[in-house]
């Protein structure tokens, strides 16, 4: 399925130049009039040269202005209708389905664009050589860290994640021989998460980072970055982190089937086994 241009855009907020970023806010709040501007006229309405509005469209991935164009012109009238948006007071049950969808389908997609398979084996190499795995996770992130606690520990990983700071630290810190502390933070820039990666940096433990932003310090630092989309929210209320969640949850499964398929004979058995024990609850 192919991207809405609108989430593409918002896909790549954080990774433009100041300059690209006036236009890309342009395009978000008047689609349809820059679909009749040419490009000295766009140019002109965001205070940028042409040839910046021709570095803007090869940053969300078009080879021109006239790609981009047309790509405004793709969309259905419920994406001009600010369906890039989270919610709006008069939006109607069908709206708001089409808007859920579009922006998950999105999420998904750029996900797998900017996820790198040597970034998973690498990250696969880690967690089978170590011993202990600790999982990080602010907020919404806590939930994938969650989720990455309960599939790795069902085939008998032995993982541990906590939302209390200090006691995070004190695990890292008191026998920090052969672990591997995987971080999870959307933004990369929460203080709490690079006061861990410094905390197990400075104890040679290696880093698996989780992120939707790749120029962030988690990013920077880790020993391996696993990236993810980072769509952000250009209306006037933000409701929930539904976009970055699903991401990361995403990542966290083809982390996972990934190592699966790499250890494939030595992990199905306990896979089986702990199928077999929860049903023992069910009868």
């Amino acid at each position: 399925m192919k991207n809405n241009i609108l989430l593409t855009i918002q896909h790549s907020l954080s990774q433009l130049s100041k300059k690209e970023y006036v236009i890309a806010d342009f395009i978000l709040q008047h689609g349809k009039q820059v679909m009749t501007l040419s490009i000295h006229e766009l140019a002109q309405q965001c205070d940028v040269s042409v040839a910046t509005v021709v570095r803007f469209c090869r940053s969300i991935g078009l080879s021109g202005y006239p790609e981009l164009k047309l790509a405004l012109s793709a969309q259905t009238d419920a994406d001009q209708q600010t369906i890039y948006e989270e919610i709006a007071p008069d939006d109607s049950f069908d709206m708001l389905k089409d808007k859920l969808t579009q922006r998950l389908t999105s999420t998904l997609s750029l996900t797998n664009d900017v996820l790198e398979e040597q970034s998973l084996l690498e990250a696969v190499q880690l967690i089978e050589s170590t011993s202990q795995i600790i999982v990080f996770g602010l907020g919404a992130s806590h939930i994938a860290a969650e989720d990455f606690f309960q599939k790795f520990s069902r085939i008998g990983k032995n993982v541990i994640t906590h939302s209390d700071i200090h006691l995070i630290t004190t695990l890292l810190s008191a026998n920090p021989e052969n672990k591997v502390l995987v971080l999870i933070s959307n933004s990369g820039e929460k203080t709490q998460i690079e006061q861990l990666e410094n905390i197990a940096k400075s104890l040679q433990i290696p880093v698996i980072a989780v992120t939707g932003n790749q120029d962030s310090e988690l990013a920077k630092q880790a020993t391996v970055t696993l990236l993810h989309s980072a769509l952000e929210v250009s209306g006037k209320i933000r409701t929930a982190a539904t976009a970055s969640l699903i991401a990361q949850l995403y990542v966290v499964d083809m982390l996972y089937y990934y190592f699966l398929t790499s250890n494939y004979t030595k992990y199905s058995a306990p896979i089986l086994r702990t199928h077999d024990a929860t049903n023992l609850f069910l009868k």
